[in-house]
């Protein structure tokens, strides 16, 4: 779920950390950001869409949390690590930027939606030139990866990582 929240919402990473379920607010379509939770100290609610939906339904299936039960697990700093090590990255060649998902947030949002004023609302920015100049790279994505970055549900994903099945021996 922080990864997801991360990726789909553009959460920081410590404020994912400070996260409760009960911030999720799925029926309302929102995660709650209390001012405690945000590294400027500003309230705010992110929208839930679709992906982040399904994938936030997806992990309190898996977890059963109650409503005060953190977003992540205990020893989330390591797993995470252990996790973006796995998959490439944080070695010399590969380093890994603490706010990247949310900078890939940023620049999928931005080519998807074409809504700069949304999605400065979204991630807590007072201006629209910080957004600007820092989080939008998106060489290479194109208007058909946005679509597919936001269509990117676990189902998806179960379904494209399964194994080729064998044939059936004669």
């Amino acid at each position: 779920a922080g990864a997801a929240l991360m990726i789909f919402a553009g959460i920081r990473p410590q404020e994912v950390e400070r996260l409760l379920w009960e911030n999720i607010a799925i029926r309302d379509g929102c995660v709650i950001l209390n001012s405690k939770h945000t590294k400027t100290g500003g309230a705010r609610h992110v929208t839930i869409l679709p992906v982040l939906a399904k994938w936030l339904k997806f992990c309190r299936d898996r977890t059963k949390p109650g409503p005060c039960s953190p977003i992540c697990p205990k020893g989330w700093t390591i797993k995470w690590r252990k996790i973006r090590k796995k998959a490439g990255w944080g070695g010399r060649k590969k380093s890994w930027m603490p706010d990247c998902l949310r900078h890939t947030y940023a620049s999928y949002h931005a080519k998807h939606f074409k809504d700069y004023n949304l999605l400065q609302m979204e991630m807590g920015h007072r201006s629209s030139s910080l957004l600007r100049t820092r989080y939008l790279n998106m060489k290479g994505i194109s208007p058909q990866t946005a679509t597919r970055f936001w269509a990117l549900t676990p189902a998806k994903v179960i379904e494209e990582t399964k194994p080729p099945e064998e044939p059936a021996a004669f």
